[in-house]
């Protein structure tokens, strides 16, 4: 038997688009989740992606397209990544298929590789609160536009910053032209806001300080003015300037303060003295150390 993917029983969490052949992933690590009691196969579109099933919390993987269940089960299907998108198009199952309520608590991560990453702290606090989550985040992309690393196709210029490209259904690592608008209105409430920018915004002397300083300003007040009294959480990254000279994490570190000093809901959370681990790379931890910096999150969270 065959269940549509428009069927009711399947619940939808990140962002997702309804197209004619399914529903299809945008961004990091969106998901679908359903009850099922019985083996199933997945129906994905051609095309899609690398994604990850698990069940019952647990990654599994099917055995000649059929994933194996001795009880009802609670599956969840991610699609891993911002570039290669998942076309969701049912399941099929002699069993039946139920709704997956959504948690009590859904939190809205946005930010850069250190959020992107599927050992950061966007994967391991909702694990920890057993939380929804929608992760708006992309590899080597700064927050002011034509700052960071990424690349896109050249009409797609104007996305490459978080400042730009957050308000969009897609990243533009996905090539999609034109952007279409993201629709707020119809978006899940969210009951915290985590936001790590800014690490790949060449923030290594005062000639980008300024535009930093007034894009990121706008930003938060964008967010606020979507998101009403969400309380907004601007966490400092956690590695610094090579050269020893501060100016990352300083700059930073004063637009989240002031930030939190103008808008009341939003706070400030310092990650001096963390001790997180960082690689060999100078900007990224290791695993050890994002798991340090989750730890240490989920603290003023909690």
């Amino acid at each position: 038997m065959f269940i549509n993917c428009n069927n009711e029983c399947f619940n939808y969490h990140g962002r997702w688009e309804k197209t004619n052949n399914g529903y299809k992933s945008h961004w990091v690590r969106p998901y679908v989740e359903f009850f099922c009691d019985a083996d199933f196969g997945l129906k994905l579109g051609d095309g899609s992606g690398e994604y990850s099933v698990f069940v019952d919390g647990e990654k599994v993987n099917a055995e000649d397209g059929v994933y194996k269940l001795c009880k009802k089960s609670l599956v969840r299907l991610t699609a891993n990544e911002t570039a290669h998108t998942v076309t969701f198009k049912g399941v099929e199952t002699e069993g039946s298929v139920g709704f997956v309520p959504s948690r009590k608590q859904n939190i809205l991560f946005i930010g850069d590789s250190l959020t992107h990453s599927a050992v950061s702290h966007s994967v391991i606090i909702p694990r920890e609160l057993d939380c929804d989550y929608t992760c708006i985040a992309q590899g080597s992309m700064a927050l002011c536009v034509d700052r960071g690393y990424v690349k896109v196709k050249e009409e797609l210029t104007p996305f490459k910053g978080m400042s730009a490209a957050f308000f969009y259904l897609t990243s533009p690592c996905e090539g999609r032209v034109p952007m279409v608008p993201f629709d707020f209105e119809n978006e899940r409430k969210y009951d915290k806001i985590i936001i790590q920018i800014g690490t790949n915004d060449h923030l290594t002397d005062e000639s980008y300080v300024d535009g930093f300083v007034t894009v990121y300003r706008e930003f938060v007040r964008k967010i606020i003015g979507i998101y009403g009294d969400t309380p907004v959480f601007l966490a400092l990254p956690s590695a610094d300037t090579v050269d020893g000279s501060g100016w990352r994490r300083n700059t930073i570190e004063r637009c989240a303060k002031e930030a939190e000093a103008q808008y009341g809901n939003a706070t400030y959370i310092s990650s001096r003295g963390w001790d997180v681990e960082i690689s060999s790379d100078n900007v990224h931890p290791t695993t050890q150390g994002y798991a340090t910096y989750a730890y240490e999150l989920l603290k003023h969270l909690r």
